[in-house]
């Protein structure tokens, strides 16, 4: 994947800065404020539903599931997706709605 640029600026964000950029969304080189793309905002929707609705079908499976294995299940999917999510951010400098 190419690497995710600043719209008004053209620096380059490295991948440490794209995890700061999911909390701070201002570029590090410029300090303007930064606006993800319709399709960067569909796809970074996606993974928290997922999230929530995967280790609840485990659940519904796997009926004796305790709350701890829901907990653990719920704990690394953030991780992974935290660790995955940089790479699905595309910036622009306008406000763009999702719908």
């Amino acid at each position: 994947m190419k690497p995710s640029r600043c719209p008004c600026c053209s620096e380059s964000f490295s991948y440490s800065q794209l995890i700061k950029l999911q909390f701070s969304r201002r570029c590090p080189a410029c300090r303007r404020k930064l606006f993800l793309t319709r399709e960067s905002q569909f796809k970074s929707s996606i993974p928290p539903v997922l999230m929530l609705c995967i280790p609840a079908f485990l659940m519904l499976i796997i009926s004796p599931v305790s709350i701890t294995f829901y907990l653990l299940t719920g704990a690394a999917m953030t991780v992974l997706i935290v660790a995955v999510q940089p790479w699905t951010l595309e910036f622009t400098d306008k406000e763009e709605a999702l719908f």
